[in-house]
C-alpha cells in the first residue's frame, strides 16, 4: 500500500514488511524473518501488519509493536485486516475475529466461530462479511450472524477474497472459482468459462467498469460479461 507521501510498505512472504522510499526507491526491512500477509493503514497513520507471527503496529517507520495477548489477541496468526467507518480496527485470526476498542481487542461477535479467518469486508450496508478457510462466509449485520457455505451455492468453502463492487454485488474468491453474490440471481465462474485458474487469490475493479480477477494460475479482466485472458509480457 501507499502511505501519504506515495512511499510504498510491501507485505511479503519469507521477506517480512518492507517499505520502500519514493524518491530513492531503496528497500528497508522493517520487519523481517517472518510471513506478512496484510497491510492497512488507519486514520491516525498507524500501519497494522498481519503476520504469521500475530499483530504489529508501526508508527513513524521506527516504533513497532507486537501486538500479542496481551492485548486480547489469541497468540496466533493474524490473516486479514479491516477497518471499519468510525476507524475501528478488526483482525481475522486463525482462532476467530476480534475488534479493537479502548486499547484491548474483544471477539468480534459470540455467535461467530472461532476458526481461521482469511477475509474480511464491510459491505455498503455497514454488514461485515467474514470469510473462512474451512466453512464458508458469515455476514455480521442487525439480524445477527447468518452463514453461506457449499450447501447453498457456493463453489468451495475455502475463501480467499472477499470484494463488493460498484453495483453492490459481493464477489467471493474460493479455491474453486468465483463466485457473485447480488439481488439478481448469482452466477458461479470458474475455469470452464474462461478463468485462468479457480483459486481466487484477489479481485480489484477498474475505472472502465471492469473487474480484474487474479488467480492461482494467472490474471483474468471480466468486462460486459466476457471474460479475457492477460498474457504476461516477455521479459
Amino acid at each position: 500500500i501507499y502511505d501519504d507521501k506515495k512511499n510504498i510498505w510491501l507485505a511479503l512472504e519469507g521477506k517480512g514488511l518492507v517499505y520502500r522510499d519514493v524518491s530513492t526507491q531503496v528497500d528497508e526491512t522493517i520487519i523481517g524473518n517472518l510471513r506478512a500477509f496484510n497491510l492497512l493503514l488507519d486514520d491516525d497513520g498507524t500501519l497494522w501488519v498481519a503476520t504469521n507471527n500475530g499483530l504489529y503496529s508501526v508508527k513513524n517507520k521506527t516504533l513497532v509493536s507486537h501486538i500479542n495477548d496481551n492485548f486480547g489477541l489469541p497468540d496466533t496468526p493474524v490473516l486479514s485486516l479491516l477497518l471499519t467507518s468510525n476507524n475501528q480496527l478488526i483482525v481475522g485470526t486463525e482462532k476467530g475475529a476480534y475488534i479493537f476498542k479502548n486499547g484491548y481487542f474483544n471477539p468480534l461477535h459470540k455467535d461467530l466461530p472461532l476458526e481461521a479467518i482469511t477475509s474480511l469486508l464491510k459491505d455498503n450496508n455497514d454488514d461485515i462479511w467474514l470469510g473462512t478457510q474451512k466453512h464458508g462466509i458469515f455476514r455480521l449485520s442487525d439480524n445477527g450472524v447468518e452463514k453461506l457455505d457449499d450447501s447453498k451455492g457456493l463453489p468451495n468453502n475455502r475463501i480467499s477474497s472477499l470484494y463488493q463492487d460498484k453495483e453492490d454485488s459481493i464477489w467471493v474468491g474460493t479455491s474453486s472459482g468465483l463466485f457473485r453474490l447480488r439481488e439478481a440471481p448469482f452466477i458461479t465462474l470458474t475455469s470452464t468459462q474462461g478463468l485462468a485458474g479457480n483459486y481466487i487469490r484477489s479481485v480489484l475493479d477498474h475505472n472502465d467498469g471492469s473487474l480484474w480477477v487474479g488467480s492461482s494460475k494467472g490474471l483474468n479482466k471480466l468486462q460486459a460479461g466476457e471474460v479475457y485472458s492477460i498474457q504476461s509480457a516477455p521479459l
